[in-house]
């Protein structure tokens, strides 16, 4: 049952745009980790971010993770207690080359993998070894559309758009087709022997639909794109007014709370 009576046995939420603002060098609010810290009394509490490992192992240490967490747009699970990964999603680089090559023609852009973590022209990219998320960056939303489809013509790859640390701007996340965020909560979940209905999910941006697929509670921020609210069972208020703390609050801590 969704609501206050909904047994949660996992929460799992966004960073950039839930957790904290989109912006590079953002941290959660007090009341955020507050909020988070109790919610890991009661329930696992795990991350799901587009970020890579490097880019997220300090807000990790903020919010005191020890559960498995969602990496790279779904396409890597990390345990903070081991400091290794215990499922990875890998793209094949020819394909990437292929799909590399049809936006080449369509216009360049700066790009950056997960094994480079170097802003480099796409222009110049070759993708090459293990690549589990490729980026394209602070592209307009209609080129960021525009891409996301080329993308999808390629068998083996998808791709998402989300705000960009660039104002105003667009970036695409690429990752094999199985390594959605949705794919990732699967094997999070057989991990945690939790099942998908007990779940709350709490996101802002287009690659957090797949986590709306599968949860049994799908919370989207008050600064979410349009098509996340109209999926989600209710819409938090937005990050600056801490709204992952309030939906932890609302239906996680309501019954702890005195």
């Amino acid at each position: 049952m969704v609501g206050n009576t909904m047994h949660i046995q996992a929460l799992v939420f966004d960073l950039d745009g839930t957790a904290m603002p989109v912006q590079l060098n953002g941290t959660p609010s007090s009341r955020v980790i507050e909020a988070v810290k109790k919610a890991k009394k009661v329930c696992h509490v795990s991350i799901a971010t587009g970020r890579p490992l490097d880019l997220t192992i300090d807000i990790l240490n903020a919010l005191k993770i020890d559960d498995l967490s969602i990496l790279s747009g779904g396409a890597s699970l990390y345990s903070s207690k081991t400091n290794e990964y215990v499922w990875k999603q890998e793209m094949d680089p020819l394909l990437l080359q292929e799909v590399y090559f049809k936006l080449k023609k369509f216009g360049a852009h700066n790009v950056e993998d997960d094994r480079r973590l170097g802003i480099v022209p796409l222009s110049t990219y070759h993708p090459e070894g293990e690549i589990c998320l490729s980026c394209i960056f602070a592209v307009s939303k209609d080129e960021a559309q525009k891409i996301v489809e080329i993308v999808k013509e390629t068998s083996g790859l998808v791709a998402h758009a989300m705000g960009s640390w660039t104002i105003g701007k667009y970036d695409v996340h690429i990752t094999h087709e199985l390594a959605t965020k949705k794919h990732a909560l699967q094997a999070l979940l057989s991990r945690l022997n939790v099942d998908h209905k007990h779940v709350m999910v709490v996101g802002d941006g287009g690659n957090d639909l797949p986590l709306f697929e599968l949860a049994g509670l799908k919370v989207a921020m008050g600064n979410a794109a349009d098509e996340l609210k109209k999926a989600a069972d209710w819409v938090a208020p937005t990050v600056d007014d801490d709204g992952l703390a309030v939906a932890i609050e609302k239906y996680i801590l309501h019954d702890t709370m005195s």
